[in-house]
């Protein structure tokens, strides 16, 4: 977990198949979609370089990985926290 500033494990349910990705400022009709057999899955969300972020739209060397596998479901568990200190907004 060192290499990573936040990781977080979870589940979800994808009871049609369907999964949309995307990001939190994407417009939805556009997202990736992936299909998978239907039923529960894990999921971890991990984080790197968010250190690197100095204002909210300048470019950095932040990266953000999501790996998803068929297992039961299961409750979230937060397994590293990142807080940055501040971000300028650019304003």
């Amino acid at each position: 977990m060192e290499d990573f500033d936040h990781a977080v494990e979870g589940s979800f349910a994808s009871p049609t198949g369907k999964i949309g990705v995307m990001g939190c400022t994407d417009f939805f009709p556009d997202a990736s979609r992936l299909e998978v057999k239907p039923g529960s899955y894990r999921f971890i969300y991990l984080v790197s370089g968010a250190r690197t972020i100095q204002t909210e739209w300048e470019p950095a060397d932040d990266l953000y990985s999501l790996y998803i596998w068929p297992a039961e479901r299961r409750a979230l568990h937060l397994l590293k926290e990142w807080k940055p200190a501040r971000l300028d907004s650019g304003t």
